[in-house]
């Protein structure tokens, strides 16, 4: 009886591999891919063929020792046969249609049971802090980051396995000197939530989608409402509406109001009714307020609001990604929601006086003014400032960047810093940093951004995913993932305002 039952030493064999790949690969870098990931996988497929095609040998009247010998030579043989010829037409699988080797065809099951083993065994992100991620083969990746006003620092990130099924979004907060604030409680598991990060003024904190589209068929989920102290308090969903009250659009901003409702602002229209607007209540139980919006003059012509931004008369600037090439690249709307049609003409006017062909990015400074990143038809990017009117300021000497910027901040001093960020509406690899420090008078401010690029290459940053600027002027950046494979190279860099790298911030990943 024992002597039959070694018909199954591979599937002994493999669920041993199986096991021992899992542990170890969750243990070290080394075992996630390459050849011990090729090994289990022929070898789950030889289990597999192995199952399927030497059973009738066991059913002859061979002794056990020729059996087990003739069927584990069974699927050898036909798996070398079947591996050196090419299929000549795409093997359709699974209603797939796989135009490859027969090599790779026929190793397929090998592949899928590899797949399954991950997604069943394999250890979840949701169980591991992100600063152990490296240690445990996991790669670390920062998805969003914002400051609070204390200084601290919340970071949506995320926890992947190159390869595998498996992912997790964390949400850690670090202190000022980028080590764990050990008193925020998100930091035990996954947060169901993704998109942007919105700290309120009490503390709070909001993720937000970036879409919003109600359904007539259920709920649909927007946001989820965070704790000072990193509890998960509520999520935000839009319930089931009825088919004329139906609400889709983007959402740039969401702010938590005193009665416990929300308001949102960005590009939103409702089904079959002329409904447009920049901004939307919902109530506490997430039903859109449609008597709460303010129909725009233009709005319609644009896609996605980009950001939109409050000075200090409660006036919005609404900058969009796509501007038109004869449109400004914000609106500027009164306090009550109204266009600001003096404005907008007083900009268009300076932009045609001057020949700006197209804007870039928009900050505010402190004292009302508008930093602007334009293109011109002779000069491709250049920094403008205007006042607070949209009229050109003449003290404000522009000089010409040497890259084309996509994003600007203004410092509480008057200097401003200008950049090329990767993911900002484009996927252009540059490699090499693209980041300058202005004056407060336009010119850029060499010896503070050489400090800037040299901070950088000691990091060996060379691409930027990610910016944030404190008022004080101190940089926070956070590179690609794949561009920081190593252990020692961390995701997020600080640079003081002077320029220099800030050694005292020593992040976890």
């Amino acid at each position: 009886m024992w002597k039959s039952a070694l018909w199954f030493w591979p599937l002994l064999l493999s669920a041993l591999t199986g096991l021992v790949v899992v542990v170890r690969a969750n243990q070290s870098a080394a075992w996630q891919s390459g050849r011990l990931r090729i090994l289990a996988i022929c070898l789950f497929s030889y289990a597999f063929y192995y199952l399927a095609l030497s059973w009738p040998v066991w059913l002859t009247e061979f002794s056990w020792v020729k059996r087990l010998v003739v069927s584990s030579l069974v699927p050898v043989g036909v798996l070398l046969l079947v591996a050196v010829l090419p299929l000549n037409r795409p093997a359709d699988l699974f209603a797939l249609q796989l135009p490859r080797l027969a090599f790779m065809f026929w190793f397929l099951p090998g592949e899928y049971i590899n797949a399954r083993l991950d997604r069943a065994v394999w250890a979840s992100p949701c169980d591991i802090p992100m600063w152990e991620a490296r240690r445990r083969a996991f790669y670390p990746y920062v998805h969003r980051h914002a400051f609070q006003p204390d200084g601290r620092i919340l970071i949506l990130g995320g926890i992947s396995k190159p390869g595998r099924h498996v992912s997790g979004l964390k949400l850690v907060r670090l202190l000022p000197d980028g080590s764990i604030d050990p008193n925020y409680q998100a930091h035990a598991g996954c947060v169901r939530g993704a998109g942007y990060l919105l700290p309120q003024a009490d503390g709070r904190l909001l993720i937000s989608r970036e879409m919003m589209d109600s359904t007539p068929y259920g709920p649909s989920k927007l946001a989820l409402v965070v704790s000072p102290e990193g509890k998960e308090e509520r999520e935000l969903y839009i319930p089931r509406l009825p088919a004329d009250q139906l609400v889709r659009g983007y959402v740039s901003q969401l702010q938590l109001e005193p009665d416990g409702g929300f308001m949102a602002y960005g590009n939103f229209t409702a089904k079959n009714t002329p409904f447009r607007s920049f901004r939307l209540r919902l109530t506490p139980e997430g039903v859109p307020d449609l008597n709460s919006g303010v129909e725009v003059p233009g709005l319609e012509e644009l896609h996605k609001l980009e950001a939109i931004t409050r000075d200090a008369d409660g006036r919005f600037f609404i900058s969009y990604y796509d501007a038109a090439a004869k449109a400004p690249l914000f609106l500027v709307l009164t306090a009550d929601g109204r266009l600001d049609e003096a404005f907008q003409a007083r900009l268009l006017e300076t932009q045609r006086a001057h020949g700006v062909h197209r804007n870039h990015a928009l900050a505010l400074q402190a004292d009302g003014k508008i930093i602007v990143v334009v293109e011109k038809r002779s000069v491709k990017h250049e920094v403008v400032r205007l006042h607070r009117d949209g009229t050109l300021d003449a003290s404000f000497q522009p000089t010409p960047l040497p890259f084309e910027s996509n994003h600007v901040s203004a410092a509480t001093n008057g200097s401003v810093l200008v950049a090329r960020i990767r993911n900002h509406g484009n996927t252009r690899y540059s490699g090499s940093v693209e980041l300058a420090r202005l004056g407060p008078e336009g010119g850029i401010d060499e010896a503070v951004t050489q400090r800037l690029q040299e901070a950088c290459a000691s990091q060996k940053v060379k691409d930027i995913h990610g910016l944030a600027v404190k008022p004080d002027g101190t940089v926070l950046l956070y590179r690609p993932v794949s561009s920081a494979p190593e252990e020692k190279l961390r995701l997020l860099v600080q640079l003081r305002p002077d320029g220099t790298l800030d050694p005292l911030f020593q992040p976890p990943f």
